[in-house]
């Protein structure tokens, strides 16, 4: 999904690829569009107020069955459901979030009326897990994170970029702790594991370099966030994600030996 604005309207998508993301997962005018109508995909992307003021019509845009994707941050989002709360709309179609969505506060703040009804594609796995990463990003989020923020899927992204950065610096020699010889580094990633990944990450110079190409899908439950749908690929329904599994089979950048291999593990 993306942060583009505007506001748009996909039509003639089956509401069923929207309740089973595995089928469909970004959508577009490329990806699911075409001339005949129905229920269809309204993604708002477009200024707040702008939104705001068209849930209604949002919801009616989209046609019964149809789904409404909102790509804002978690308190934008809060505002625009509750405004279909109110405005009686919100078991008309289906709902959904991209990724910034995703922080601890928003099942609770949503209210136990949108548990199991607002789904959001998180990307990572949740960072209430047990392995060393989800535990070590609970831990620097409680050290370092205001608690009226709480802990993020951005956050989430941040911290594993440091991780993976980390502890391909470690690896280095002093004398290879020069632009060039970092960068060199970095394009030598493969493999990389952790446990809030679903699949392990690589980097180099590539055709189609998507490496976080599969995902999941939360929902609200009881005021937390709980796993609707685990691990699933992201639909190839773009060159890049097809050139990009591609490359990961042709090189075997997620299988065989890791680089870096994980710091606990050296």
């Amino acid at each position: 999904m993306h942060s583009r604005g505007r506001l748009c309207h996909t039509s003639k998508v089956d509401a069923a690829q929207i309740g089973q993301s595995a089928q469909v997962d970004v959508l577009d005018e490329r990806s699911a569009g075409d001339e005949q109508g129905g229920a269809g995909v309204l993604e708002l992307v477009a200024d707040l107020a702008l939104a705001v003021g068209r849930v209604e019509r949002g919801g009616n845009g989209a046609g019964e069955g149809g789904g409404v994707i909102l790509d804002f941050t978690t308190d934008q989002v809060l505002t625009i459901l509750k405004a279909a709360e109110q405005q009686g709309i919100a078991d008309r179609v289906l709902w959904a979030g991209s990724t910034p969505a995703y922080d601890t506060r928003f099942a609770e703040k949503a209210g136990k009326f949108w548990d199991g009804k607002f789904g959001i594609n998180t990307e990572l796995l949740p960072f209430t897990g047990k392995g060393p990463d989800a535990t070590l990003y609970r831990q620097v989020g409680a050290k370092y994170v205001p608690k009226k923020w709480g802990l993020s899927s951005f956050g989430q992204f941040g911290f594993l970029d440091a991780r993976v950065a980390t502890e391909v610096l470690l690896t280095l020699k002093p004398s290879q702790l020069t632009a060039k010889g970092v960068n060199a580094a970095f394009l030598k990633i493969k493999n990389w594991k952790s446990d809030l990944l679903c699949r392990p990450f690589y980097s180099g110079n590539l055709p189609g370099h998507v490496p976080n190409n599969w995902d999941i899908t939360t929902t609200g439950k009881d005021g937390k966030m709980v796993v609707r749908e685990s691990c699933f690929p992201i639909a190839a329904v773009t060159p890049e994600i097809k050139a990009a599994r591609a490359a990961e089979k042709k090189f075997k950048l997620t299988s065989g030996t890791s680089y870096p291999r994980p710091a606990w593990q050296r």
